[in-house]
């Protein structure tokens, strides 16, 4: 796993974490920009969203960037 994922898709957040979405919970830190101002109507956030939801991890937000920071991960 990595431990750190950058994404800035353009929209396609949806795909992206509808399916094999298990590298989430092994990665330190994912910054994100999600795109529903982008795609309004369309609930484009929601698999991102659903995938974390029940992870323990923060979220910061600063500009067009979510941090989501792993709570329970170390780095050895």
């Amino acid at each position: 796993s990595s431990d750190l994922v950058k994404i800035d898709i353009e929209g396609g957040e949806s795909d992206l974490f509808s399916a094999n979405t298990e590298w989430v919970a092994m990665t330190p830190l994912i910054i994100i920009e999600l795109h529903d101002w982008l795609l309004p109507g369309t609930a484009n956030s929601r698999t991102f969203l659903q995938c974390i939801a029940g992870q323990n991890r923060d979220f910061v937000h600063i500009g067009e960037n979510v941090f989501s920071i792993a709570n329970n991960l170390t780095n050895s």
